[in-house]
């Protein structure tokens, strides 16, 4: 009876999911398999047989494996070296890789516009050392660039995460039986961390497929990817029926990877040498994550519009930034948007946590299956299928924009509580109820201070996905709601403004406050734990 009442508590989750989950789906399959008349057909998932679609979706496939296995390239040895750092280094530097997620994904896509166009930082830079430049953007090759940039934390946080959970005494009783390293890492290390490499892989080849974003802006419309083409059938061509047939197309693809990844489970100068090796490497990603950043942030201080000339020393643009009445009514819309939105999916995913836990084998497989629909489906799937259902009840707008976020926000939320409450002893809680304790009490004392942490991270998570939303809020919201990241892409199209430099600075100003504060308190509690 008890565990029945927990499970009550997933209920306000189970409506959201068949209303903004399952039904959405269902929406996008009604667009495919109709024409405009309302008639049955197969022909707008048939069009990808089109000449045009199948270069577009071969293009976008080749893409996303390119950058994969740059990523997954990169991270590995590098998630190894964070791995084999210090404990009291561990979270400062996995901060260090988080803290660009935290600054607006166009603004961060705006500095590779800059370093890489023909009249760019790059080539300038290699024009006065007497090469010749470069023919870098409106090419793959950028698109590329600037997906990996984007998607390499995403590589790099699981992979670290399951070789930090490797036991240490495992390695050392295989060194002490005569292991060398290399028999070390392919036999013990690299199987035990693979988990970590699916899931990573899955995080950056799902939105690498699927982003039409990147493409847009660093391949100047010369590169049409499959994701482009659904954008244009829903934003330009108003074919929602096409549109909707290449996104099933496009989420079969996406299933079919995650099936085959499932499948797939399967002396002292050398040491200076080494660390020398590590830290050179160390800071080469750092340097590649936050030279767009750095460059930003020069630029916002530059008395000149050019990007290439310096003209002096300014604080005009930020003067700009608050005198603009666009930009500020965008980033109120962003914060407003993602405080109300981060605060009922921690409400709603704790909840319906603490009902999943309590639930049967069966009836856990079921709720989480569908809690992972919108972390596997591609975004502009999502952002899609949303749309097509939320249009026919209501008018597009901040509301419709806040149904979404709470939408892809709550699984985060589930995630990062879940393990938590699977953690505790379920004995504790019952034993209180038998002391005579209310339930309310129980909970505060008993399990609440074992899953805050896990409903904080959940709440931090949600927070960053949010502010770092683009493709969902572009498809949900209505005319006259503008998020930063809509916003940005907007003047984009019109040209890059300075103003656009200085808001760059401030953002990334403010998420690096907000996290040295949470990397402060978490180290303070550490310390005070220790003693």
């Amino acid at each position: 009876m008890r565990k029945f009442g927990k499970q009550l508590l997933a209920g306000p989750y189970l409506v959201w999911i068949i209303g903004f989950i399952i039904l959405p789906v269902f929406a996008v399959l009604y667009y495919a398999l109709t024409n405009s008349a309302g008639s049955f057909t197969m022909e707008n998932i048939a069009a990808i047989a089109e000449p045009v679609h199948l270069k577009a979706l071969f293009l976008a496939l080749k893409l996303a494996v390119i950058c994969t296995l740059i990523c997954l390239l990169l991270s590995y040895p590098l998630a190894m070296i964070l791995n084999n750092m210090k404990i009291k280094e561990h979270s400062f530097v996995v901060f260090l890789f988080v803290l660009p997620m935290w600054m607006n994904f166009m603004l961060r896509i705006l500095a590779w516009q800059m370093l890489l166009s023909n009249n760019g930082i790059i080539n300038s830079l290699l024009k006065t050392l007497g090469f010749s430049g470069i023919n870098l953007m409106n090419t793959p090759t950028a698109v590329v660039f600037g997906m990996v940039y984007d998607y390499l934390p995403f590589m790099i946080l699981p992979i670290y995460n399951a070789l930090v959970r490797i036991r240490k005494d495992l390695i050392e009783a295989a060194r002490d039986l005569g292991a060398g390293n290399l028999l070390v890492f392919f036999k013990i290390i690299l199987p035990l961390s693979l988990s970590g490499v699916f899931s990573g892989i899955i995080m950056v080849f799902v939105p690498a497929l699927t982003s039409f974003v990147i493409s847009d802006l660093l391949g100047g419309g010369k590169v049409l990817l499959i994701g482009n083409v659904i954008e244009q059938s829903f934003m330009q061509g108003m074919d929602w029926h096409l549109g909707s047939g290449l996104s099933i197309v496009l989420m079969i693809f996406v299933i079919a990877s995650m099936a085959f990844m499932n499948r797939r489970k399967l002396r002292r100068k050398c040491r200076m040498v080494k660390k020398g090796i590590e830290r050179l490497y160390l800071i080469i990603i750092f340097l590649f994550l936050y030279l767009p950043i750095v460059v930003l942030i020069v630029l916002s201080f530059n008395d000149s519009k050019s990007r290439v000339q310096w003209g002096g020393f300014t604080l005009r643009w930020y003067q700009e930034v608050f005198k603009s009445r666009t930009i500020m009514n965008a980033f109120y819309t962003t914060i407003t948007i993602t405080l109300v939105a981060s605060i009922v999916a921690t409400l709603l995913g704790t909840l319906a946590a603490i009902g999943i836990h309590s639930m049967k084998r069966r009836q856990k497989a079921l709720m989480l299956g569908a809690t992972n629909i919108p972390l596997l489906n591609a975004d502009i799937v999502t952002g899609i299928s949303l749309m097509l259902l939320l249009i026919k009840f209501t008018r597009l707008g901040m509301n419709t924009v806040l149904i979404a976020h709470i939408t892809f926000n709550i699984p985060y939320v589930i995630l990062n509580v879940l393990p938590k409450l699977n953690s505790l002893s379920p004995n504790t809680y019952e034993a209180a109820l038998d002391l005579g304790a209310s339930r309310p009490y129980a909970f505060w004392k008993i399990i609440w201070p074992d899953i805050k942490g896990g409903v904080f991270s959940g709440f931090l998570m949600s927070v960053t996905m949010s502010l770092d939303d683009f493709s969902i809020t572009y498809f949900t919201k209505g005319p006259g709601v503008n998020t930063l990241s809509t916003m940005i892409y907007t003047e984009l199209k019109k040209g890059i403004k300075p103003e656009m430099y200085a808001l760059s600075t401030i953002l990334f100003l403010i998420a690096l406050l907000l996290l040295l504060l949470m990397n402060y308190r978490s180290s303070k509690k550490s310390t005070a734990l220790t003693t």
